[in-house]
C-alpha cells in the first residue's frame, strides 16, 4: 500500500515565510509574497520533495502568495492604514527628520536619535532596524517584512523626488572657509577647521557619509592620532 505523502504546509507570519513537509521546515525568510517562487528550488530541496511532488509545492506556494496579497489589500479597502502606511507616517512625525538623496542618487534619510541627528541610507539595514524599533516604541507591535519592505519604497521615493539633493564626503568635506573632519564617533558631531583655528560642531550639515570605524577620527580629534588637530591646524594655516 502506498504512503500518501506528507501535506505541504505554508504559512507567512511576522518572521517571514515558513513551508513545513513532515518533519522538515523551511524558514524563516524575508521573500516578498511576489517573490516566494524563487526560492522554489531551494524549498523543494530542504523539504526532500521529489520531481514529481513538484506541482504540489508550486500550487501551495501560490495560494499563500495570494492570499497575503489579498489581506493586504483589504487593509486598505477597509479604510485602514496598512501597515507600510502606518511606518512612512511614523517616520514622518519624527522631530528634525529629512529625507534626501547624495550625488549618486542614493537615498538618505537625516532624523534626530538619542539627541544626534543621525544621517542612514534609507535601504540600509540599520535604517531597518531603526523602522523596526521605532514601530515597537510607538504601537508595541513587529512589523512584517511586508511592511518594512512598502514603507521603504515610498521614503526611497519621497527621498529621491521630492528631497534635495546633498553631495557627500568620505570623513573630510569641503567649507567655503576651511574643511570639515567627522569625529566618527556617536553623538555624529564634527570638526570645524579654519585659518583662525577649530571647534566642534554638535549639528554638522549633510556633508559627511561616515564609512570607517569611530577610533580613528576621535584618536584625532584628542589629538592623539596621525590626524592630531595640532598638525591640521598648522596645514591650515599654510604651515
Amino acid at each position: 500500500m502506498t504512503k500518501e505523502p506528507s501535506p505541504i504546509e505554508v504559512t507567512h507570519r511576522d518572521a517571514g515565510w515558513f513551508v513545513k513537509r513532515g518533519e522538515l521546515e523551511w524558514g524563516p525568510s524575508s521573500f516578498l509574497p511576489s517573490h516566494i517562487d524563487d526560492a522554489f528550488k531551494e524549498i523543494a530541496e530542504a523539504l526532500q520533495i521529489p520531481e514529481e511532488e513538484h506541482n504540489n509545492l508550486a500550487k501551495a506556494l501560490w495560494k499563500s502568495k495570494i492570499t497575503v496579497q489579498e489581506q493586504a489589500t483589504a487593509i486598505t479597502r477597509d479604510g485602514k492604514d496598512s501597515q507600510a502606511d502606518r511606518l512612512v507616517k511614523l517616520c514622518l512625525a519624527q522631530p528634525d527628520i529629512v529625507l534626501f538623496h547624495d550625488q549618486t542618487k542614493t537615498p538618505y534619510v537625516r532624523v534626530r536619535n538619542n539627541d544626534a541627528l543621525v544621517t542612514m541610507p534609507i535601504n540600509s539595514r540599520t535604517f531597518k532596524s531603526w523602522l523596526s524599533n521605532l514601530m515597537w516604541t510607538e504601537e508595541e507591535k513587529t512589523p512584517g517584512t511586508e511592511g518594512i519592505m512598502g514603507a521603504l519604497r515610498t521614503l526611497q521615493g519621497m527621498a529621491l523626488f521630492q528631497g534635495e539633493e546633498h553631495h557627500l564626503y568620505n570623513h573630510v568635506a569641503p567649507a567655503p572657509d576651511g574643511v570639515w573632519i567627522d569625529m566618527c564617533d556617536d553623538r555624529w558631531r564634527a570638526i570645524k577647521v579654519t585659518a583662525d583655528g577649530w571647534h566642534i560642531e554638535e549639528d554638522p550639515p549633510y556633508l559627511i557619509q561616515a564609512l570607517q570605524p569611530p577610533e580613528a577620527a576621535s584618536r584625532a580629534a584628542e589629538g592623539r592620532g596621525p590626524l592630531s588637530l595640532p598638525r591640521i591646524c598648522e596645514y591650515s594655516n599654510g604651515g
